[in-house]
């Protein structure tokens, strides 16, 4: 999640409940670019992973290099 907060996506702030997290990411217009659901748990699997990049238009390389940054 903490990647995903790197790359721009902000939790709703009108959550549905239950154990899923729904993050979407800004457009510059000020609409929502993508909406992404997220199990919660710690890890997702692989397909769900690659399912949520691909909507939210952010490549496997720039997940990499968002993961790889470390808060100071």
């Amino acid at each position: 999640m903490s990647a995903l907060l790197r790359l721009g996506f902000v939790p709703d702030p009108n959550p549905s409940g239950g154990s899923h997290l729904s993050m979407y990411r800004q457009c510059p217009d000020g609409t929502k670019d993508v909406t992404v659901i997220i199990l919660g748990r710690k890890e997702i699997p692989r397909g769900t992973l690659r399912s949520i990049l691909k909507l939210g238009n952010v490549s496997e390389s720039e997940f990499v290099r968002a993961v790889g940054k470390r808060r100071r």
